[in-house]
Formats: C-alpha cells, structure tokens, sequence
C-alpha cells in the first residue's frame, strides 16, 4: 500500500489528458506518481491526468482488489465552491439527482469525515483507517482538510481536535456494533450512504459476510479507484450499489444480490442529518419492508438540527473551516428516530456520543462545544441501535 498522508493535499487540478506546458507557467506541476517514487517524466515537462497521476508512470497502468482493473489514474476532483443557499429550499434534496462528487455539495462531508479519521489515526485513537489520508490527499480538496493536528491551521486545531474525537467515538461505537451483529449471524451489512468508509477493508468480517455500500455513482467511483491504487484488499466480499436514497434505491441493492429473506445490519452513519423529514420517513419505510425478522440498525441521530444551524457557534465553525453545512441540512422540525422505530415494532436503545465518549476514556467537553452546548451537532448526537422483532438488541 502507498500511503499518501505525508503529501498533503495534491498541488494542482488539470482536467483533460493533455501535457501540461512548460513547468515554469505551473511550478506545482508534478507527476504524482513521482511524488510516491516512482519513476518521474522528463523535469521540464509534467503530464497531469484529472487528479495528478501522470500515465507515464509506470504505477498508473494498473492496479487493483483482487485481481488487475485498468485504470487511467485517480478520479478527478473539481476545483469548485462549496454549496451554499437557503436552507429552507431542501438541503440535499435540492440536488435534481444524486451528481455531486467528492468535492462538491455533500460528497465534501464524507471528505471532512475522511479527514477527521486520518487524524485520529494519527495519533493511535479509537478508530485506525489506513485509508483515510489517502482520500484526502488524492481529492485535492477546495478547503484546507489536514490529517494530521500539526497539519491544521493553529487556529483551527481545537476544531479539528473535536472534530476527530468525535469521529472516533461515532467509528469505534459502530465498528463495534457491526462486529457483533454479524458475529451473531447476520450476514448481510448495508452501509446507507456509505461515502469513503472504509469498513469492509479495515475490519475482520466472520465467512460469508457481504458488505453492501450505497451511495451516489462519482463518490463511489471517486473510492473505488483510490483504493486500487493503494493496493487495498477488502477483508469480505463488498459490493457498491451506485445509488440515490431519495429514489428506487431498494431495487438497485437487489439487482447486486441483497436477499431481503436474510436478516441485515444497516448503519446511516452521518446520513440523518441531511435529510428532510420526509424522505427520513421514506428512507426508514424502505429500511423496515426490506428487513426480515431479527434484523438490526444502527444510525447517527442529531437532536435538532434546525436549532443547531441557526446559532453563531454554528455560522463560527463554518466560516472557519470553509463548509457550509446549514446548505446541506434541511430547516426542518425537529425529528426522532426512535420514535418511528419503536411505532415499527423495532426494540430501540439510545446513547449521547458524549457518554458513549466517557466510555472509552474520551470527552466531547471541549473548545467545540461537546458538552452539548448549542450550535454544536457533536454535543447533541444520539447513536441509535435498533432490532426488529424485540429481544436484545446486540
């Protein structure tokens, strides 16, 4: 595996194939395939492909999972502003159909998580992800994403500090929830929105686990190729299932093979959030018609969320960091899963991440307001884990 984290955010974006002119007029006009030791093209002349993996290099013809796929280089990432508007307009659901990729609208949210796991990879925390700096590094972001706390504006290293407790908590409560519902013998694992979760990669599955990963087609392929390249081997047969969750994304998971006859697992790890109230409904309807008896869920629940955006703390945080997320999340009476779960025959526990943080040894009482402060989601989390058909629920 070559692990980019070292790198730092790629230096430019060139869309096309194209040579790029003399390097004098782009001084960061690099190979990056050089930039992992590989054989670099002449100095005077650079060839940048999409995210900077020059086809000279002789890494860049092939790589793979489980035998060799062709491939070009590493997915673009388009130099373009976050998204911003009114909030009240639907959030994601403003979105026509599910096109952004992983620098754009709600693909730079599995990014910034990405980022928050790298950090707290880094410095031997409660989740490891080998990959995440790797995405981070490949993606060239539009804003700053380090991975690393030394990495960070100084400034903004209580936030990032914050923000990758946070990731750890939330990573290790459902890493540990997954291990044991399929431990006791669900084999099916559908990760609703999966962005650039590296799940079926980093943990030990039991035999015959699948992992399906739904969400929309660029972030996936965006994943995908990263991963490849990196050499990365998943631990269980993973299966992605380009999707949109606002539409017929039932039938696309069972045309790669989900048996609605076998109990599941389903997480929606920071998916909640950017939901409307209605297509929550629709997205929990889907979940409970395709879930046989004994089936489980875990999901990431903020209290709020319409009172969480309007505070100064919020607007504070992201003027900081450069992510608009009020544009993501819809302005919305409050919702609450549990609720909708247990009305559904589902038995349903709740825990605060921050107590879930004391647990393993951490606090969420911190510079960003993880005491459960107002404008702070990491201080109004819920992480919600649910059976059908009662009895216990891990």
């Amino acid at each position: 595996m070559h692990d980019l984290a070292h790198l730092g955010p790629l230096p430019l974006h060139v869309r096309g194939e194209r040579h790029t002119e003399d390097v004098r007029q782009s001084r960061s006009a690099v190979c990056f395939g050089s930039r992992l030791g590989h054989d670099p093209v002449p100095p005077f002349r650079r060839q940048v492909v999409d995210a900077a993996v020059c086809l000279h290099c002789p890494r860049a013809g092939t790589a793979g999972m489980r035998g060799r796929t062709e491939r070009s280089g590493l997915p673009a990432a388009r130099s373009v502003d976050t998204i911003r508007g009114d909030t009240r307009s639907g959030g994601w659901t403003a979105i026509s159909h599910a096109d952004w990729d992983i620098v754009t609208g709600v693909g730079i949210t599995a990014l910034a998580v990405a980022a928050g796991r790298a950090v707290e990879s880094g410095r031997g925390g409660l989740v490891t992800d080998p990959y995440a700096a790797t995405f981070v590094a490949a993606a060239a972001s539009p804003v700053p994403l380090p991975t690393s706390l030394d990495a960070a504006d100084p400034d903004l290293r209580p936030v990032w500090d914050a923000m990758a407790t946070y990731m750890g908590v939330r990573s290790r409560f459902f890493d540990e929830y997954l291990g044991a519902a399929t431990a006791a013998g669900l084999p099916q694992v559908v990760l609703l929105a999966a962005g650039l979760d590296t799940r079926a990669y980093r943990l030990r599955w039991p035999p015959g686990t699948v992992v399906y990963e739904l969400d929309a087609p660029k972030v996936l392929s965006f994943k995908d190729e990263v991963l490849a390249f990196a050499d990365a081997v998943p631990t269980t047969e993973r299966l992605a299932v380009d999707a949109d969750l606002r539409e017929d994304w039932p039938e696309a998971l069972r045309e790669r093979g989900f048996d609605v006859a076998r109990p599941t697992v389903w997480l929606a790890e920071g998916l909640l959030p950017l939901l409307p109230n209605n297509a929550k409904d629709a997205v929990f309807t889907r979940v409970h018609e395709l879930s046989a008896p004994a089936s489980r869920l875990a999901a990431e629940h903020v209290d709020d969320v319409a009172a969480v955006v309007r505070t100064a703390r919020f607007d504070e945080v992201r003027d900081r960091v450069g992510i608009d997320m009020a544009a993501l999340w819809p302005d919305e009476d409050d919702y609450r899963p549990a609720d909708w779960l247990t009305r559904h025959g589902w038995t349903v526990d709740v825990e605060r991440s921050a107590d879930v943080a004391r647990r393993y040894g951490r606090t969420l009482d911190d510079a960003a307001g993880g005491d459960g402060s107002a404008g702070n989601p990491m201080g109004t989390s819920q992480l919600i884990t649910a059976r059908r058909g009662g009895g216990p629920i891990a």
